[in-house]
């Protein structure tokens, strides 16, 4: 009985590491509003029981993965519990966007073209905690014609 009791312990111990003390919860990424703060809206679970400096990145890459757009936001505190980045006011630190056609259609009209597309997003701890990623994947068609 003790030796299950103790293994059993154990086993919680050694398992409790692996689960993520801060975590997306979801992005909030929407093809038709892409503009570098809007790559950085997420809500994000802070479950370390203390507030934490971090900050954001975000990546998209088009069909051939290949990046088209990457964000950095500025650190900001991360408060416990579950956190609207969109509300938080964060801003951005740096935003590039490489020289293809697919950068250059996003950069100026604010959307997604027409194809294959992969937004990531990470958070990342000033206080080497383990943050968290997230990738989709997804296909846009364009509704410029609409218009």
């Amino acid at each position: 009985m003790v030796k299950k009791f103790s293994i059993g312990i154990m086993l919680f111990l050694c398992s409790s590491p692996l689960i993520s003390q801060i975590s997306i919860v979801n992005s909030m990424f929407n093809a038709y509003n892409i503009n570098p703060e809007a790559l950085i809206y997420a809500n994000i679970m802070n479950n370390s029981g203390v507030d934490q400096d971090i900050y954001l990145e975000a990546t998209l890459y088009n069909g051939l993965n290949q990046p088209v757009n990457h964000v950095v936001s500025n650190v900001f505190s991360l408060k416990k519990g579950l956190n609207n980045t969109a509300q938080k006011g964060i801003t951005v630190k740096s935003c590039d966007y490489t020289s293809g056609n697919d950068a250059q259609y996003i950069k100026t009209s604010h959307q997604l073209p027409s194809g294959k597309f992969k937004y990531c997003l990470a958070v990342r701890s000033t206080a080497n905690i383990e943050g968290d990623d997230i990738c989709e994947e997804f296909e846009n068609e364009s509704t410029s014609f609409l218009f």
